[in-house]
C-alpha cells in the first residue's frame, strides 16, 4: 500500500514497476522545465533597461502596437493590444523595472503592458482627485504628489502597491508641510524629492489659483519636509512634460529660452535663446545624450507637423547667466552658524575675565575700590596699585620711579617700597575680606638678583 503522506513515485519499489525507475529523473526534469517555461512566459515584460528613478516617458500608439522612446531617444516597437476598449490618451506612461505602467492622468486606474496586451491591473476605484499631480518612479514604486480634485489640491504622496494593486497614502513624520499643490515642477533623486512652482487653491474662493513661489524638499530617509527657499524672479512656473533632469539640475523652457535650477545651491541659470524653443511641444518629453538634446517641435502654423529637433548639448548650455539664487547651501549656513557661535563664546569668556580682572578692582588718586566698597590709599599706594592693575609683571625699577621725588637714598627707597606693598596687601585683605587678591614677588628671569611683582587674583 502507498502512504498518503508521500508522492506515489517515491514508493515504486515493486519489481513490476522498476521499468519506470530510469524514467523518473527525466519526468521530474521535464516537469520543472515546463513549469519554469510557463512561469517565464506568464511574466513576459517589455525588456527595457531597468532604472531606479524615472519620470513620465513618451509612448506613441500605432494600431495594435506601441512605440516606446527610451531615455536617449532610441525607440522600441512592441505589439500592444488594448483590452476593454481602453484608450491611452488619458494615461501617463512610466517605467517600472523593465516594463511599462500607464497611470491615469486624473487618478485611480493603472494599466500594464503584459504579454503583448495592455490591461488594467489596479483594484482601486475611479476618481478624479489627482489631476495634474507629479508622477514618478522610485525603486520600482510609482509615486504621485499633490494634484487637484473636488475644489482642493493635495499636499501628500500616494503610491501604487504592486502586490495589492491598490493606491495607498505614504506616511511621513510630523513637522512642516507644503501647501496643497497641483502642476508643480519637480526633481527626484535617490534620497529626496524637490518641488517648486505649481498652484494652490484660494481657501475662500475655490475658483482662484495662487502661484506657488516656494521651494520644498522631502527626504525619503527622514520622511520630513523642509522649506528651502523661494523664487523672486520666475514666479509663475508650472510643471511640463518637457522638464528634464541632468546631474543636479532641473531644466525647463520658457518662450525662447531654456533655464536650469540647481537643487544643491538653489541657483537659477538662463541659457542662450533659440528660435526652436518657440515651437517646442510641451506635451512630449525631452531626450538627452552625451552630445545632444532632442525635443519635439511643431513645424507649421497649424501645429499638425511634428518633428524631433536635435541640438548640440554643449552649444545649448554655453554662456550661462545667473538669474537668481533662491537659497544658499545648508552647509554654508551651518559653517557660518558654527563660526558665529565660537566667536560668541570667545567674547563672553573675554568679557568675564576682563570683568574679573579689571572691573572688580580699581583705583583712583584717593580710593581703592572693590565691587561697591572702597578704602583710602596714599598717592604712592595709588600709583603702585595702578601699575599692578595694568601690568602682568612690575619691575622694581618701575616702583622706584614712583618714589623718585622722595629725597632718600636707594636703600631707604627699597625699604619704603616694601612698606607700601605690605600696606596694600593689608588694605586688599580688609577690602575684599579674603586672600584672593595679594601682591606677590618672584625672581626676575632677566636678572636673578632682582624681583618682579604681580597682583595675584583668584579666577
Amino acid at each position: 500500500m502507498f502512504s498518503r503522506r508521500e508522492p506515489t513515485f517515491l514508493r515504486l519499489t515493486n519489481s513490476k514497476n522498476l521499468i519506470f525507475g530510469w524514467m523518473r529523473n527525466w519526468i521530474i526534469t521535464l516537469g520543472v522545465l515546463s513549469i519554469t517555461h510557463l512561469t517565464l512566459w506568464s511574466q513576459q515584460t517589455m525588456g527595457l533597461e531597468p532604472v531606479s528613478l524615472s519620470r513620465p516617458m513618451r509612448v506613441d500608439q500605432n494600431g495594435d502596437s506601441i512605440v516606446v522612446y527610451q531615455k536617449n531617444g532610441a525607440t522600441k516597437k512592441v505589439k500592444a493590444l488594448l483590452k476593454d476598449s481602453l484608450s491611452l490618451s488619458s494615461f501617463v506612461p512610466i517605467q517600472r523595472a523593465d516594463n511599462l505602467l500607464f497611470i491615469n492622468y486624473i487618478g485611480g486606474q493603472v494599466l500594464e503592458w503584459h504579454n503583448d496586451t495592455i490591461s488594467r491591473i489596479d483594484h482601486s476605484y475611479e476618481h478624479r482627485n489627482q489631476l495634474n499631480s507629479a508622477i514618478f518612479q522610485r525603486n520600482d514604486t510609482i509615486f504621485r504628489f499633490g494634484g487637484y480634485g473636488f475644489f482642493e489640491s493635495r499636499n501628500f504622496f500616494t503610491y501604487f502597491d504592486y502586490k495589492t494593486k491598490e493606491w495607498n497614502s505614504y506616511k511621513t513624520k510630523p513637522g512642516l508641510l507644503p501647501p496643497g499643490l497641483s502642476g508643480v515642477k519637480y526633481f527626484v533623486d535617490s534620497d529626496g524629492f524637490y518641488l517648486f512652482g505649481g498652484n494652490s487653491i484660494d481657501p475662500h474662493d475655490k475658483f482662484i489659483n495662487h502661484p506657488n513661489n516656494e521651494i520644498w524638499h522631502f527626504s525619503f530617509v527622514t520622511k520630513t519636509w523642509t522649506l528651502k527657499g523661494a523664487f523672486n524672479v520666475l514666479t509663475k512656473l508650472e510643471g511640463r512634460t518637457t522638464d528634464f533632469q541632468l546631474g543636479n539640475q532641473l531644466f525647463f523652457f520658457l518662450t525662447d529660452r531654456m533655464f536650469s535650477f540647481d537643487v544643491l545651491n538653489g541657483q537659477v541659470v538662463q541659457y542662450p535663446t533659440s528660435s526652436a524653443y518657440n515651437s517646442i511641444n510641451y506635451s512630449k518629453p525631452v531626450f538627452v545624450t552625451d552630445k545632444s538634446i532632442k525635443f519635439s517641435i511643431t513645424a507649421n502654423n497649424n501645429n499638425t507637423l511634428e518633428l524631433l529637433y536635435e541640438q548640440n548639448l554643449d552649444r545649448a548650455l554655453e554662456n550661462p547667466v545667473l538669474i537668481e539664487k533662491t537659497y544658499a547651501n545648508s552647509y554654508r549656513y551651518w559653517l557660518a552658524g558654527g563660526l558665529a557661535l565660537v566667536l560668541f563664546v570667545v567674547i563672553i569668556v573675554w568679557w568675564i575675565r576682563r570683568r574679573k580682572n579689571v572691573h572688580l578692582l580699581s583705583v583712583d588718586d584717593a580710593l581703592l575700590y572693590y565691587k561697591k566698597k572702597s578704602i583710602p590709599v596714599t598717592p604712592e599706594e595709588s600709583a603702585f596699585m595702578g601699575l599692578f592693575l595694568n601690568q602682568l609683571e612690575v619691575e622694581v625699577s618701575d616702583l622706584l620711579d614712583v618714589l623718585q621725588d622722595t629725597k632718600v637714598v636707594y636703600s631707604q627707597k627699597m625699604r619704603i617700597k616694601e612698606e607700601i606693598i605690605s600696606s596694600l596687601n593689608n588694605k586688599l585683605y580688609l577690602l575684599t575680606g579674603s586672600k584672593d587678591f595679594e601682591i606677590v614677588s618672584k625672581k626676575s628671569k632677566a636678572d636673578k638678583r632682582m624681583k618682579v611683582y604681580r597682583l595675584k587674583q583668584k579666577d
